[in-house]
C-alpha cells in the first residue's frame, strides 16, 4: 500500500524524464498553466460589463512569482479543510446508516423466479451483471472501489487536466481533493498494489466482528478514512520548516500533491490486525510471513520515521498511512459498530417507523 506525493513545483525545473522515472509524467504545459492559475491569480472577479482583456502570463522564474508563491506557502489554511473533512465524513455516515435502517425496514424482494435459458452467448453486459450478481456484499463493495480507481486512473489518458485535479495540493484552496485524492493513482505500480491491498484486506475486514457484514458499514468507513487521512497529510505542512532561501521553495510539502488509496487501505488494515492479531500477513513479491499483531507496529513504526525524518528517494504519504492506522486501531478498540454505527442506524429506524406510523394512522382516519 503507498501513497504518494510529488515534488509538484519540479514542473517548471525538473526534466520530463526525471518526471517519468517518478511515474509523474504530466501532460505537456498543463501542470504550468494550473500552477499558474493557483498561484498568480487573487480571485478578483471582474464585473460582466467590464472589457475583458487578456491576462499575460507570469514567469516563473521571477521575482514577483516567487514572492507570491512564498505568500501562498506561508497562508495555508487548516481549519478549513478540517471542517471540511467532518462535514464530508459526517454526511457520508449519516448517509450509509440510513441506507443500512431503509434495508432493514424495507428489505428489497427478492426475484420470484429466475430469467429464462437461452440459447445465444450472453454479451459483455450480461457477462457483468451475471458476476456482480454473484459476489457477495461485501466484494461487491471492494470491487466497486477497484472499479473505480481503475476508471480513474484510465481518465489519466482521456482527460488529463481533469485528472490532474484529483490531486491534493496544500497550497491550493481547494478542498473536495481530500475526497477526490483517494480514487487517483500516479502509475500502474501504485494502483496495482493499492488495489491489491484492496482485493485481500476488505473482505475479512467486511466479515469481521467490527463490521459484521454490512457493505454499508465498510464503504462509510472507507470513503471516511480516505478524507482523514488526506487531511492528515494536508496538516503535516503546519511542521515543515519554513522557507529561507529561494531554493528551498521547490522542496516544500505544500507544493507535493497526494493522492492514492492506501490511508484508508491502512485504516481497514489497522482493524485487520485489531480483529485478526493472530493472522499471517505476508510482503507483496517476498515470500515471508509475520503475525499481524507484529506487523502492524513495523509499519507504523517506519512511518513515523519517513514522517520525522524521512527516506531519500521515497516519497510516501507517512502521514496518511500512519493516520489510517491510527484511524483503524481506534475504530476498533472504542467498538466503532456499537458506539457510533448502529446508534445512527437505530436513529433512523425511528424516524421511519414514526413516519410509518404516521401514515398508517392517516389512511386509517380516511
Amino acid at each position: 500500500m503507498a501513497c504518494i506525493r510529488s515534488p509538484q513545483p519540479s514542473f517548471w525545473r525538473l526534466n520530463p524524464c526525471l518526471n517519468l522515472l517518478r511515474g509523474r509524467r504530466l501532460p505537456s504545459q498543463s501542470h504550468i498553466r494550473l500552477a499558474r492559475r493557483s498561484v498568480w491569480q487573487t480571485g478578483a472577479r471582474k464585473s460582466p460589463r467590464a472589457k475583458a482583456t487578456p491576462t499575460p502570463s507570469p514567469d516563473p522564474e521571477s521575482p514577483e512569482f516567487h514572492a507570491a508563491l512564498v505568500q501562498r506557502v506561508n497562508h495555508i489554511k487548516y481549519l478549513t479543510p478540517a471542517l471540511y473533512a467532518i462535514v464530508v465524513s459526517g454526511g457520508i455516515y449519516l448517509y450509509s446508516t440510513y441506507l443500512q435502517a431503509r434495508h432493514e425496514v424495507d428489505p428489497p424482494k427478492a426475484r420470484s423466479r429466475p430469467p429464462p435459458p437461452t440459447t445465444d452467448l450472453p454479451g459483455p453486459v450480461q457477462v457483468a451483471s451475471q458476476y456482480w450478481r454473484g459476489l457477495d456484499p461485501i466484494s461487491q463493495v471492494s470491487h466497486g472501489i477497484i472499479g473505480t480507481c481503475v476508471a480513474v486512473h484510465l481518465s489519466r489518458s482521456i482527460a488529463p487536466m481533469w485528472w490532474i485535479q484529483l490531486w491534493h495540493m496544500p497550497i491550493n484552496p481547494v478542498y473536495h481533493t481530500l475526497f477526490t485524492s483517494t480514487f487517483v493513482h500516479s502509475g500502474l505500480a501504485h494502483l496495482g498494489v493499492n488495489m491489491w491491498a484492496a482485493y485481500n484486506f476488505l473482505p475479512p475486514v467486511g466479515y469481521s466482528p467490527l463490521f459484521n457484514g454490512s457493505p454499508y458499514h465498510v464503504a462509510a468507513f472507507f470513503l471516511s478514512a480516505g478524507v482523514w487521512t488526506g487531511y492528515a497529510q494536508h496538516l503535516t505542512t503546519k511542521f515543515a520548516p519554513s522557507i529561507s532561501t529561494y531554493r528551498s521553495i521547490y522542496s516544500h510539502s505544500a507544493l507535493m500533491r497526494g493522492g492514492g488509496a492506501s490511508g484508508a487501505l491502512f485504516a481497514a488494515f489497522g482493524v485487520f490486525c485489531m480483529q485478526y492479531p493472530e493472522a499471517k500477513i505476508g510482503i507483496i513479491f517476498i515470500p515471508i510471513y509475520f503475525a499481524a499483531s507484529s506487523a502492524l507496529p513495523f509499519f507504523m513504526a517506519f512511518d513515523a520515521y519517513g514522517m520525522i525524518k524521512g527516506f531519500r528517494g521515497l516519497n510516501l504519504g507517512h502521514a496518511a498511512h500512519l493516520s489510517g492506522a491510527l484511524i483503524g486501531i481506534a475504530y476498533s478498540y472504542f467498538d466503532g459498530r456499537n458506539n457510533l454505527w448502529y446508534p445512527l442506524v437505530g436513529m433512523w429506524k425511528a424516524v421511519m417507523m414514526k413516519r410509518g406510523g404516521e401514515a398508517s394512522r392517516r389512511s386509517r382516519g380516511n
